[in-house]
């Protein structure tokens, strides 16, 4: 992106202080804070010119867009990104809140669609969505890619593990099952997993193919783009190579017993 262009584009844009608190508002700063952006747009974090941009509109070169907010319709998107990584053995790059999806138990994907479906609903795209995911289960487990994989730690230990918020359902036996798929995914060849205990992860899953995912709030937003998507690559593996817990055997460790690396942090 051209930060001059961008730069220049707020000095027009937000020429009345009408302007400047529509701006503010969209991005959840205040007025003031809004006219330091102005006046320095290197200062913009992604986030708020993600905001910026479909409050105003910005001349960013880089294509963004809001992935849809359905599980069925955002499971299909991703699995498409995959699928071309797959097709060229690329590489794809996550930070996961609790754990990779490519290793959720059916059981498990059915007690936490109640976060995104009533009862009904559920039931009437249940067979797709586990389709769609089987298709994703598949290109991760026959090794179409690389996956490199970041778990948020004190999501993993205060929420899955400790069966509560979209876990609150599931049994001990459920979660010791699910942790035994995650175990064994962990030791496939094509798939580096490691496990960050700071309070400071961004949620980003990049692609070689020049797509990243970002995750905004409860939405997404993807970005295209050589350029920024390199950014954002560079964010990924900074935050990877600084993770607590590194090797197999630590990781493998933290999945069966993690509150014992949460009280040491």
């Amino acid at each position: 992106m051209n930060i001059e262009l961008i730069g220049k584009y707020l000095q027009e844009k937000l020429s009345s202080v009408d302007a400047v608190n529509l701006a503010a508002g969209a991005v959840g700063v205040s007025q003031s804070t809004m006219y330091r952006l102005k006046s320095n747009p290197r200062s913009i974090q992604l986030g708020q010119l993600v905001d910026l941009t479909a409050a105003i509109g910005m001349p960013v070169d880089e294509a963004f867009s809001w992935l849809p907010n359905d599980f069925l319709a955002e499971e299909r998107h991703r699995l498409h990104h995959e699928a071309v990584t797959a097709k060229v053995a690329g590489t794809r790059m996550s930070v996961t809140p609790f754990f990779t999806v490519h290793a959720e138990i059916p059981e498990v994907i059915d007690l936490t669609a109640i976060d995104m479906y009533d009862a009904s609903e559920w039931s009437a795209k249940r067979t797709a969505c586990h389709a769609v995911r089987e298709e994703r289960k598949a290109l991760y487990i026959d090794g179409r890619y690389e996956s490199r994989e970041i778990i948020n730690g004190h999501l993993y230990f205060h929420t899955f593990f400790a069966c509560k918020g979209r876990y609150m359902a599931m049994s001990e036996g459920i979660r010791d099952r699910q942790v035994d798929a995650l175990v064994k995914t962990l030791h496939q060849s094509n798939v580096q997993r490691r496990v960050y205990l700071g309070y400071d992860l961004p949620i980003i899953t990049w692609f070689s193919i020049n797509v990243a995912l970002i995750r905004v709030g409860e939405f997404s937003v993807e970005v295209k783009g050589a350029r920024l998507t390199k950014s954002l690559a560079g964010v990924f593996n900074d935050y990877f190579s600084r993770a607590h817990l590194k090797s197999k055997a630590d990781v493998e460790a933290f999945l069966r017993e993690p509150g014992k690396f949460i009280n040491i942090n």
